[in-house]
């Protein structure tokens, strides 16, 4: 099995069901530094996340209708846009950094990080953030070889891109907006490739475990990123879908 190449696959964006052109894919660039080391907070610098030849980036911001809660409302019509977070007067982080994360799919299971919060378990997508320059799909290879030991090139076909979700929290302790802009992709594990998946998470010192929860099951749970409503469309074919996003509102960090 030759497995896939590194880079985006070409995928469009479904926002309330479209956005028309799809990004193409990026030549494989190099891993990061020998040494570097990756911040347990997520919390890194970087700018907007090249994509292609293409620049994701912030669009603005626009209002709610008084009484309804803020959506994005516009996609730019070139290459996977930006996307508007939502409104907010209170101070944030900056731009928002992109994390990608998978939906990894065996016998009806999805694999989860489950870590111990003192508001109860929170069960979190594995991956981790896009460096300046790297291409989301390389991310996410680098990110689940690093963390679960799982090498994605030995799927048949690149894991697709189902979900992208705004998130501008606050998270406790904390007086400034978290912002993150998250990209989902979907994979199903062969039985060879299941069999190397970690027990425990291998970058992380407390060695959060790795759970397989019925998909089922997991629609209940409290995820990271937000995406247990639509779990039962992380399959279905067509463009990825433009999630509601997360905020104080509709999310609680625990």
């Amino acid at each position: 099995m030759s497995g896939w190449a590194p880079g985006w696959g070409g995928q469009s964006l479904r926002h309330d069901d479209t956005l028309d052109r799809a990004v193409p894919p990026t030549p494989s660039v190099p891993p990061r530094p020998a040494g570097h080391r990756r911040s347990r907070s997520d919390s890194a610098s970087a700018g907007p996340l090249a994509c292609g030849r293409r620049v994701l980036s912030d669009l603005g911001q626009r209002a709610p209708h008084p009484g309804r809660s803020c959506r994005p409302h516009h996609l730019a019509r070139a290459g996977l846009p930006g996307l508007v977070p939502a409104v907010t007067t209170r101070p944030a982080t900056g731009p928002a950094r992109t994390r990608v994360c998978a939906l990894l799919l065996y016998d009806g299971c999805l694999a989860l990080i489950r870590r111990e919060r003192p508001d109860g378990a929170q069960y979190s997508l594995p991956g981790g953030l896009v460096e300046p320059g790297e291409d989301p799909a390389d991310t996410l290879r680098r990110e689940l070889l690093e963390e679960l030991g799982l090498d994605l090139g030995g799927l048949p076909e690149p894991p697709r891109l189902c979900f992208v979700q705004e998130q501008e929290t606050l998270r406790p302790g904390e007086a400034t907006l978290f912002r993150r802009r998250h990209l989902v992709f979907t994979a199903s594990l062969a039985d060879h490739l299941h069999a190397t998946v970690a027990t425990t998470e291998q970058d992380d010192p407390d060695r959060a475990p790795v759970e397989w929860i019925p998909l089922t099951d997991a629609t209940s749970l409290h995820l990271y990123p937000d995406v247990g409503p639509v779990l039962d469309q992380a399959e279905q074919s067509g463009g990825p879908l433009l999630l509601a996003p997360m905020t104080d509102e509709t999310y609680r960090w625990r």
